[in-house]
C-alpha cells in the first residue's frame, strides 16, 4: 500500500498526542499544537489566541512567545473576526492587497489563519507565517487532517476550558448574589430604621394651620426647605409631615444634627468616606443613604465653610464626593434644613455662604414658639398625657392645670411641655392630673399674678361651701364645653351625681333612670 503525503507528515502524531494529554495549561497545550502544525506546513512563526466565555479573545502566544493579553473581539482585526464568523481556515499570499488585512502593519506577505473547533465551538485561533511564502489548499487539507486525528486531546482541553469558564461564571454569580443580598439587607435596614410611619401632628392655632396648609402645598415639589425657630418648637415634626406628604414618602427619612461636630467628621457623616487601606470597606454618607428620600439637617448654622462649599455644590448638581475620594456619587435626595439662628443675619455678618443660604431656603418657614400659639397648649398637653397608653390607663387634665399651662411662658416650647406632662402623669395617683403634679417652675407665678389670685380668693371669702362647690362644678363644665361625662371624670364623681347636682342648681331636668 502506497504511503500518502498525509501519512508521511504524521509520523510524530503519537508523540504530540502524548504531549497534549500531559498538560491542561492552555499556553503550553496550544503552544505545542501550534509548533507541530507549523512544522508540518513549513512555518516557523505562530501566534495563538484563546476564546473566552463571552467570545473575548485572549492572546497567549505572539510570535512564539508567551504574551497574555485580552482583546475585545468586536475591536479585533478583521481577519480574526472573519474566521470566528465563518468557522473556516483562511490563508492569503498577498496581505498588502487583501482587503481583509486592510490597515494592518504586518511584515509578512503570507498568513494562514486556523480555527481550532470542537463540537462546533471555536476554542482557539492560530496564525502561521514564516519562510514559506505561498500557502495552498493542500496545506489546508493537511492541517484539517491533523486536527481530525487530534480530536481526543482537543476534546479534553475543550472540557477543561468549559469547566474553567463555568467555575468563573459560578463564582461571579455567587459574588453578584452576595452583593444583591447585602444590598437587600441594607435596603431592609434602611426600611426598618429610616422609613417613617404616619404620626399625629397636633395643632389648633390659626398660625400653625396657615403653616401646615402651606407645607402641604409645597410638599409635592422637590424644593429645599429651611425651617427656622427656637429650640423645641416642632421643626423636626413639621419636616416629617412634609416628607410624608411628598412623592418621596416611601423613601428614607434621615435626621442628622450638625451641631458641635468637627469638619472632618461632618464631611464623613454627610458625604461618606472612601477606603484608604486595601480591604477597608467604604462608608456611605447620609446623602447616599437618603437617596430617593429626605435628609433633615438640623442646626445647619453650625456647619463650617469647607462643608458649606461641598453642600452648595451637591445641591446645585445632585453630585457629591466622599472624603478621600476622587470620583463623585449621585443622589436624588431632598434636603430640609433647620436652625435656631437667623442664617440671613449670618450671611450679612460674613459667617455663612450666601449661595448655600439661598439653596437651603428656596422655601423658608419660621416656626413660632408656644407663647405665640396658646391655643395649641391644651391640645398638645392632652395628646402627650395619653400618648401610647391603653384606654383603661388614660387620664384627664384638671381645669386648674390647664390654666397654669396657658399662663406659663414655655421657653422650652413643645419639648418642655411634653416633659412636664409626662412627669405629671406618673405623679398623679388618680385618673385626674391636677396642678399639684406640675413642677414649681410652671406653677409659681410672677408677683402681679399672685396678687390677682389673692383678689380672686377674697371674692370667694363670703361664700358657703355649697356655693363654692356650685361655682367650681359650673366652671369645670364650662371649661369642658358642656361635656358632662368628662366633667364628672375630672371632678371625681359619677355622671348620675353630676346630673343630680345640676338639677339641684336648676340647670337641667333630673337624670332619668
Amino acid at each position: 500500500m502506497t504511503t500518502t503525503l498525509v501519512e508521511k507528515k504524521l509520523t510524530n502524531l503519537s508523540e504530540i498526542t502524548a504531549k497534549l494529554f500531559a498538560t491542561l495549561d492552555e499556553g503550553e497545550f496550544f503552544g505545542e499544537l501550534a509548533k507541530f502544525i507549523g512544522k508540518s506546513i513549513g512555518c516557523d512563526k505562530h501566534s495563538v489566541y484563546v476564546l473566552g466565555e463571552n467570545s473575548d479573545i485572549r492572546q497567549v502566544i505572539l510570535d512564539n512567545k508567551n504574551n497574555p493579553k485580552v482583546i475585545d473581539l468586536n475591536k479585533s482585526s478583521a481577519h480574526l473576526q472573519h474566521v470566528v464568523k465563518t468557522k473556516r481556515p483562511y490563508f492569503s499570499n498577498n496581505i498588502s492587497r487583501d482587503p481583509l488585512f486592510h490597515g494592518l502593519n504586518l511584515s509578512q506577505e503570507s498568513l494562514f489563519i486556523l480555527p481550532i473547533i470542537f463540537d462546533g465551538v471555536i476554542i482557539s485561533i492560530m496564525t502561521f507565517s514564516g519562510n514559506k511564502q505561498d500557502f495552498s489548499v493542500n496545506d489546508m487539507t493537511l492541517v484539517l487532517d491533523i486536527l481530525l486525528k487530534l480530536q481526543r486531546p482537543i476534546s479534553n482541553m475543550k472540557m477543561y476550558i468549559t469547566a474553567q469558564n463555568l467555575n468563573v461564571a459560578l463564582l461571579r454569580r455567587i459574588e453578584e448574589a452576595e452583593e444583591a443580598l447585602a444590598k437587600k439587607d441594607n435596603n431592609s435596614e434602611l426600611s426598618n430604621n429610616f422609613i417613617l410611619q404616619k404620626e399625629n401632628f397636633i395643632y389648633k392655632s390659626s398660625k400653625m394651620k396657615e403653616i401646615v396648609d402651606y407645607c402641604e402645598k409645597i410638599s409635592s415639589s422637590d424644593v429645599s426647605i429651611h425651617l427656622n425657630g427656637a429650640s423645641g418648637t416642632g421643626k423636626e415634626s413639621l419636616a416629617k409631615k412634609i416628607h410624608l406628604e411628598a412623592s418621596k414618602s416611601k423613601g428614607p427619612f434621615i435626621t442628622f444634627d450638625c451641631a458641635d461636630i468637627g469638619i472632618q467628621q461632618l464631611d464623613e457623616e454627610i458625604f461618606g468616606k472612601a477606603s484608604s487601606i486595601q480591604g477597608e470597606p467604604e462608608k456611605m454618607g447620609l446623602l447616599e443613604l437618603a437617596d430617593k428620600g429626605t435628609l433633615l439637617l438640623k442646626n445647619v448654622d453650625s456647619i463650617k465653610f469647607p462643608i458649606q462649599t461641598k453642600l452648595a455644590e451637591f445641591i446645585k448638581n445632585k453630585r457629591g464626593m466622599r472624603s478621600n475620594a476622587h470620583t463623585t456619587f449621585k443622589s436624588d435626595v431632598r434636603i430640609i434644613s433647620t436652625s435656631k439662628i437667623d442664617l440671613e443675619k449670618m450671611v450679612l455678618e460674613g459667617t455663612y455662604r450666601e449661595d448655600l443660604y439661598y439653596l437651603f431656603s428656596t422655601v423658608s418657614i419660621r416656626v413660632p414658639g408656644l407663647k405665640e400659639r396658646h391655643e395649641d397648649i391644651e391640645a398638645l398637653a392632652n395628646y402627650f398625657l395619653n400618648k401610647d397608653k391603653p384606654v383603661e390607663k388614660q387620664k384627664s387634665l384638671s381645669p386648674c392645670l390647664i390654666r397654669a399651662l396657658k399662663e406659663y411662658s414655655w421657653e422650652g416650647n413643645i419639648r418642655e411641655l411634653k416633659s412636664v406632662i409626662e412627669k405629671a402623669y406618673y405623679k398623679s395617683s388618680s385618673s385626674v392630673v391636677d396642678k399639684e403634679q406640675l413642677p414649681l417652675s410652671v406653677t409659681v407665678q410672677p408677683e402681679v399674678e399672685v396678687k390677682e389670685e389673692k383678689n380672686l380668693l377674697s371674692a370667694y371669702s363670703g361664700m358657703t361651701l355649697g356655693d363654692l362647690e356650685r361655682v367650681y362644678i359650673c366652671n369645670t363644665l364650662g371649661q369642658l364645653e358642656g361635656n358632662k361625662t368628662k366633667t364628672a371624670k375630672v371632678l371625681g364623681i359619677t355622671v348620675k351625681t353630676l346630673y343630680n347636682k345640676l338639677h339641684s342648681y336648676g340647670m337641667i331636668a333630673p337624670k332619668q333612670e
